[in-house]
């Protein structure tokens, strides 16, 4: 009869009283969601949290949090649905910066990936720091943790600025026999609490929360809180971590407008010596956040080490290219000699002309760093009688969405606790799916950024994938690309990583891959053919996606106020965004067929002014195959100044030919070239040149205008920067 009833599940009654150990998110949305379900099931419980960090005012409202808070503070699409379905709305001021675009590094071309419509993708403050950010922020200085507890005190948590020093559970006095069990109903657990104010006290609980994450005093071994909880857990095993490195810059608005403008980059593998195995750069209105996790950081100690890791993550050549001028900046900002620092930099166009040390010092310090850890396996045997955990001190997935896990673990506790019961075997039931998810999700997780990172890193199979990307931007709709939608998946943490392996292992992106080796092979041979080298040149997506190819088209036509033909047999466009002024781009194109010209410099053909003014309308540039008489005439017949070259190839091959450079401002204060050219082919007035000219159509190499365009354009992008950057 006994057993009987032991074995019943321990439900809370009207009146419990639940505390919470940490107020972060996962502590948070724990009160959120316990409040919520006891208010569905009729159920008054009172919710406590405590958290030590906690700044309170005199009304009970959060002021803040102090202290860091370990967080790049990325909001991912899953997430932000959640909140709002659980009717959390994020004020305006809270968003440090909404994102339209994940890119993601690879060695050969780095990867745009566009945030779909109808999702949001979000930065936010987690605390209180960095220093100063109040003031920039004085309609809204809390930050993202603070909110979500306000939001569990507005449902009616009470909250405890103070530390919970001990749990214990409390044994009723009674007398028993020997080994005749004690009621587990009977049994509660009991908290020692220090609060900020006033004396410490001890205080019974129904039901304790424990969600402090896992860089709450790190030591599990000397915390007095862990080794009170581990007696009475003894089977209890922490999540294993690994050590991250994040810090912050202040390089200002202006600089991550023009250079970072609604981007949030991933980079997959460091470079040289610096072994980094995932890397995030989060913009934040006048801040950058970048995390970095990998062996140069497992093995990060001192703060000599620290900012070694920093500089050389800052100077690695693929991370200048993302952040012109930070590397330097920041090794300029910690020397202490002002004598050796009197040079001049061009930041945002504009010439510093003071002190390099006091200008560096004031706009591009290393404002905040810590070396947090973060989970990369679940815990085991995190539940016992009337305790449990959720959020990191649970687990987490790998490198993606922590803050989502902590979400989806701390509803799953809260509705196994006013739902299930608050017993062992009740909590294993009702959250132990959580557990063998996050097992299992890390386990893929591991495999997907391994397989990721041997792709991103390798010169010739990151060009594989970013050719077969290509392909799907430039000929499929958006929601049919297969490696497009893993990439996207990868970079955001759309989905979880088990699903990311059977999408790779798919028909559909093998298919697509396939057709990517190919043209890689094809436009290899290509490159080999006319000698176009990349070894000195930069490598950036040309690529205009199918969906935007008609919006490009009528952009070209309305500058030059002409119709352009909507279905030609022949056409290409390519666009890339130039970090310079449109006067330094224009200048460049300028060099079109002269000897300072740096790009159509191609074995077997040579490209040349032969008439005329460059920039000006008559000028002729010519097409000549090298030791033989065929050639042809391109003539330049309009020009907008700064904005547009019109050209006309001359009817020896092709009819209705256009050849037009269109430079257009983007919204982030740079300039976009486009590139378009199209023709139609010789019909022939005989019926053998009728067939002659069926031949040359059908044979026609038209990728090889990819291949050479591609590269005519990223060194178009090089020069005209090269030469503001110069300046």
């Amino acid at each position: 009869m006994i057993n009987k009833q032991l074995e019943k599940p321990l439900q809370l009654k009207d009146g419990a009283r639940i505390f919470i150990l940490g107020g972060g998110p996962a502590g948070a949305f724990l009160g959120i969601h316990l409040l919520k379900e006891a208010k569905k099931n009729n159920l008054d419980i009172y919710v406590t949290i405590v958290d030590k960090n906690l700044v309170l005012d005199q009304d009970g409202t959060v002021r803040k949090f102090n202290g860091c808070n370990f967080c790049a503070g990325v909001l991912s699409p899953r997430l932000l649905e959640e909140l709002t379905q659980c009717g959390i709305i994020l004020p305006r001021e809270m968003v440090a910066e909404s994102f339209s675009h994940i890119w993601i590094h690879g060695f050969w071309k780095n990867f745009p990936l566009k945030v779909p419509v109808g999702q949001r993708l979000v930065s936010v403050f987690r605390g209180n720091l960095p220093p100063g950010r109040q003031k920039l922020h004085p309609n809204f200085p809390r930050g993202f943790d603070a909110f979500l507890l306000q939001r569990a005190v507005d449902e009616g948590a009470t909250l405890i600025a103070g530390e919970v020093l001990n749990i214990k559970y409390f044994y009723p006095s009674l007398y028993r026999p020997q080994n005749f069990p004690v009621n587990k109903e009977m049994v509660t657990p009991c908290l020692s609490i220090k609060p900020h104010v006033g004396n410490s006290f001890s205080v019974e609980s129904d039901f304790v929360g424990i969600c402090p994450g896992v860089n709450h005093n790190q030591n599990h071994k000397e915390n007095l809180f862990w080794k009170s909880y581990q007696r009475l857990n003894p089977l209890f095993t922490p999540p294993v971590t690994k050590r991250a490195l994040v810090f912050e810059l202040k390089p200002g608005k202006n600089y991550l407008k023009k250079y970072m403008h609604r981007e949030i980059y991933i980079i997959i593998s460091g470079g040289g010596e610096l072994k980094l195995d995932h890397v995030a750069l989060v913009p934040k209105g006048d801040y950058l956040t970048v995390a970095l996790t990998g062996k140069s950081v497992d093995k990060t100690l001192s703060s000599e080490d620290i900012n070694g890791i920093i500089h050389g993550f800052l100077s690695l050549p693929h991370v200048q290219t993302i952040l012109p001028g930070l590397d330097t900046i920041h090794k300029i900002s910690k020397c202490g000699d002002t004598t050796q620092c009197q040079n001049a930099f061009s930041i945002d166009n504009a010439v510093v002309n003071e002190s390099t040390l006091a200008y560096a010092a004031r706009k591009f310090p290393v404002t905040c760093r810590c070396a947090p850890r973060m989970a990369v396996t679940p815990a085991k045997e995190a539940f016992c009688d009337k305790i449990a955990m959720a959020g990191d001190s649970l687990g987490a997935r790998l490198y993606r969405d922590g803050l989502f896990s902590a979400f989806i673990s701390a509803r799953s506790l809260a509705q196994t606790v006013i739902h299930k019961g608050v017993d062992k075997k009740s909590l294993a039931q009702g959250c132990g799916w959580v557990l063998k998810w996050l097992e299992k999700d890390n386990h893929h997780g591991k495999r997907v950024m391994g397989v990721t990172q041997m792709a991103l890193s390798s010169t010739l199979l990151s060009r594989i994938l970013y050719q077969t990307f290509a392909t799907e931007m430039k000929f499929k709709e958006k929601t049919k690309w297969p490696l497009g939608a893993v990439l996207w998946k990868v970079g955001s943490g759309a989905a979880d990583y088990g699903e990311v392996c059977r999408n790779i292992v798919s028909p559909a992106v093998f298919s697509s891959i396939l057709r990517g080796i190919y043209k890689t092979c094809r436009n290899i041979l290509t490159e080999i053919f006319f000698d176009l080298n990349w070894d000195d040149q930069g490598r950036y997506p040309t690529v205009i996606i199918k969906e935007k190819r008609d919006y490009f088209k009528k952009s070209i036509a309305g500058h030059l106020g002409i119709d352009l033909d909507p279905h030609p047999e022949m056409e290409r466009m390519y666009a890339i965004k130039i970090r310079a002024d449109a006067s330094a781009i224009f200048q460049e194109l300028g060099k079109f067929g002269t000897i300072q010209s740096k790009f159509l410099k191609l074995r077997f053909v040579d490209v040349k002014n032969v008439s005329g003014t460059p920039l000006r309308e008559g000028a002729v540039v010519q097409y000549r195959l090298k030791g033989l008489p065929i050639s042809m005439d391109i003539q330049l017949i309009k020009v907008l100044p700064e904005r547009v070259l019109f050209y006309e190839p001359a009817e020896l091959f092709t009819k209705q030919g256009k050849l037009i450079f269109d430079i257009t401002p983007t919204r982030d204060g740079n300039n976009r070239l486009v590139i378009y050219t199209a023709f139609d082919f010789q019909k022939g007035r005989t019926w053998p040149g009728r067939i002659f000219w069926t031949l040359f159509k059908h044979l026609f190499p038209d990728y090889a205008h990819d291949v050479v365009w591609n590269h005519a354009i990223c060194t178009i992008k090089g020069e005209a920067e090269k030469c503001v950057n110069n300046l």
